[in-house]
């Protein structure tokens, strides 16, 4: 019989750990036959119950039953990463596939069964973008912050791995058997150290915490401090694993905890794709999700009133500036396009589909250069830049003072030959002023785009021009 399983048996997985016979450097035969000091009465019992390879049969027997896996440290399919931890477990139950221990690299997220829509909408972030990544995510299968994290894993088809404090088949909370199902169904695996018919207890939690600090690292979004999340960070920094926190309102008790780690000197999460880079993965950011989020000038204003976290949607209607009618027209396409979503309160909040449009923008807005100015040309505060966008994409014309990511664009075809655009110099300076090519792109969904030039060389003159995204009309008039 396989000595760890006896070793397993012994130790009776009760809620306090026995750690003489959790200790990975010492072969398990040698505490069979020489049982260490200091053990527990019932446990030193049941090391030399004459019954003991009777009831591990019963334990592989209910495994078989129950359609589990049994895997012990013998089994060349237990993972490295329990096999090292300081209190290692002696055998686990499994159902689902077990190489989902072995995915690498691989993130736990914890944190609160009772999250307040901050800790939502950034779980839903941190999951989303490190499940895009290909990472395998750890979690607890509990209500809230866990239950977030598996469905991030699942909607994009990446192996997760849910951590139990009771048997395999007495899941709890009893409203994620689905969700337990749905795991192991689709190359992930639910796994936990207790066997069939035992439910869990208050002190199980702790034990299968330590089993959580065994993937890369630890995030811990929203925890009090008597959070078991803390107990998860604490095991993994033990291990010399990272250890990451999501920093929260400092009115917030559900962010105490996280204030804590970072206090005693846990990494800081700002952003998904920092957390990407510190753990050494490059994020992948699906093509089809950009395409589909090409926004009519509505849904961007919308959206960029989100871009701070979730707020009411009367609030986003009055900032965004847009008439009742058009507000709802908007908000309805961005939740069809899964941008934005509805949170309890009537709360809106982007969604990371929606907030990677949104940092896109800021990102193309920040390489607009400011054209030279001539020197005499009494030019208005108006000033345009333009920048060069790549083959297909649009060139940015913006009004310096004013918010990057509210430039107008304007699309010129991949394929129009640049000496065929006009350029209108003053004094030597210069800005050029593209023309409009055959509508594609952005230009296809919208129907119009008033673009206000400003030019004062011959007595401060304003001009305006009314580019026709549905025509090829050029927007180019020679000054009088």
């Amino acid at each position: 019989m396989d000595p760890h399983l006896l070793l397993a048996i012994a130790e009776g997985c009760e809620p306090n750990l026995v750690p003489a016979l959790l200790d990975p450097t010492v072969p398990p035969g040698e505490i069979l036959s020489c049982p260490p000091d200091g053990l527990p009465p019932r446990v030193l019992r049941r090391l030399r119950d004459p019954g003991l390879e009777g009831a591990a049969q019963r334990w592989l027997d209910a495994a078989a039953a129950h359609g589990l896996l049994l895997l012990t440290p013998s089994d060349p399919r237990y993972p490295e990463s329990l096999r090292s931890l300081a209190l290692r477990p002696n055998a686990i139950f499994l159902r689902g596939d077990p190489a989902a221990l072995h995915h690498d690299p691989a993130l736990a997220i914890v944190g609160s069964r009772t999250p307040t829509p901050y800790g939502v909408d950034a779980a839903a972030a941190f999951a989303t973008d490190v499940a895009r990544a290909g990472a395998c995510l750890w979690s607890g299968l509990a209500r809230g912050i866990d239950a977030l994290v598996h469905r991030a894993s699942l909607q994009h088809r990446t192996p997760t791995v849910a951590v139990l404090a009771g048997g395999l088949d007495r899941i709890y909370p009893p409203e994620h058997q689905a969700l337990a199902a749905a795991i192991a169904a689709a190359g992930g695996c639910v796994l936990s150290e207790l066997p069939p018919g035992r439910s869990a207890r208050r002190g199980h939690f702790p034990r299968r915490n330590r089993i959580l600090a065994a993937a890369g690292a630890v995030l811990v979004i929203e925890a009090g401090q008597t959070s078991g999340a803390l107990q998860t960070a604490r095991f993994c920094a033990e291990q010399g694993r990272s250890v990451f926190a999501v920093p929260g309102p400092w009115t917030s008790e559900r962010s105490h905890g996280c204030h804590l780690l970072l206090r005693e000197g846990a990494q800081v999460a700002l952003d998904p794709s920092e957390l990407l880079r510190d753990l050494g993965v490059t994020a992948q950011v699906a093509g089809s999700t950009a395409r589909a989020l090409q926004l009519s000038g509505d849904a961007t204003a919308l959206l960029r009133c989100l871009r701070a976290g979730p707020r009411p949607s009367d609030l986003v209607q009055r900032e965004s500036g847009l008439p009742r009618a058009q507000f709802l027209v908007a908000r309805l396409w961005l939740e069809q396009h899964d941008a934005i979503r509805q949170m309890p309160g009537d709360l809106l909040a982007a969604t990371p589909s929606g907030r990677s449009i949104t940092a896109g923008e800021q990102t193309r807005a920040t390489c607009n250069q400011e054209p030279p100015r001539s020197q005499g040309s009494s030019r208005s505060s108006t000033q345009l830049r333009v920048a060069v966008a790549p083959a297909g994409g649009s060139p940015q014309v913006s009004q310096p003072g004013l918010d990057e990511t509210d430039s107008t664009s304007l699309t010129t075809s991949a394929d129009e030959d640049l000496g065929d655009q006009h350029h209108r110099q003053h004094d030597g300076g210069g800005v050029a002023e593209p023309t409009t090519g055959a509508p594609h792109g952005i230009a296809d969904r919208l129907t119009r785009r008033n673009v206000l030039l400003a030019d004062n060389h011959h007595g401060n003159e304003e001009q305006h021009r009314d580019v026709d995204g549905e025509s090829n009309q050029k927007a180019h008039e020679t000054p009088r």
